[in-house]
C-alpha cells in the first residue's frame, strides 16, 4: 500500500511540474520555436556530373592519324553503338589500362581517350556506330599511369559488329 501511495504522489507531482513548465512556455511564444527566427541560408547542393567516355577515331584509312582526338561518347548518336568491357580480378588501384589499335604500317598505336584506371574490376568503353566491326585492337595494362612497367597485353580483338552489343574481355595478370 505504501508503494502505491508513493507512485500516486510522484504521478501528481510530475504532472504538476510538466503543466507548470508548459504554462511558462506559453507565456513566451518564441521560446523553443525556431520557425520564427532567421536562419542562415544553406549552401547550394552540388550539381552531379556524369563522366563522358570518348570513342575511337574512324580507322577506315589504315594510315589514319593515331593521335587524332576522338568524338565524345554519345555525340549525336542517341543510344546507338556498343560497349567493350575489360573485366579482371587482379587489378590494383594504380593499374593503368590503354587500348591500342594496329595500323596499316604494322605498328600499334594508343587510342586517344581509351585509357584509365579500373574501377570495381571493370573498365567500360563506348564504341561509336561508325567504328563497329573495326580492328584489330588490344588491351594494354601498366602498373601505373606513367607506363613504367608493362603488366599484360591482351590478344588482338575486333570491336562488336552490331549496335547494342556488350563484349566482355576477361583478363588477369
Amino acid at each position: 500500500m505504501r508503494n502505491f501511495l508513493y507512485s500516486q504522489f510522484y504521478y501528481i507531482v510530475g504532472t504538476a511540474f510538466v503543466t507548470a513548465i508548459g504554462g511558462l512556455m506559453s507565456l513566451f511564444p518564441g521560446f523553443g520555436n525556431n520557425s520564427e527566427r532567421d536562419l542562415p541560408p544553406r549552401p547550394p547542393a552540388p550539381t552531379p556530373t556524369i563522366a563522358t567516355i570518348a570513342t575511337v577515331p574512324p580507322i577506315d584509312d589504315p594510315i589514319a592519324d593515331p593521335t587524332a582526338t576522338p568524338a565524345p561518347a554519345g555525340a549525336s548518336t542517341g543510344d546507338r553503338g556498343s560497349l567493350i568491357i575489360l573485366e579482371t580480378s587482379s587489378a590494383d588501384a594504380d593499374d593503368w589500362v590503354t587500348i591500342e589499335w594496329l595500323a596499316g604500317d604494322g605498328r600499334w598505336y594508343e587510342v586517344d581517350g581509351w585509357r584509365g584506371h579500373i574501377h570495381h574490376g571493370q573498365l567500360i568503353w563506348w564504341v561509336a556506330p561508325e567504328n563497329l566491326g573495326d580492328g584489330q585492337f588490344r588491351w594494354v595494362v601498366y602498373s601505373n599511369d606513367s607506363k613504367s612497367q608493362l603488366l599484360k597485353r591482351s590478344d588482338p580483338f575486333y570491336l562488336p559488329e552490331r549496335e547494342k552489343i556488350t563484349r566482355t574481355f576477361p583478363l588477369d595478370w
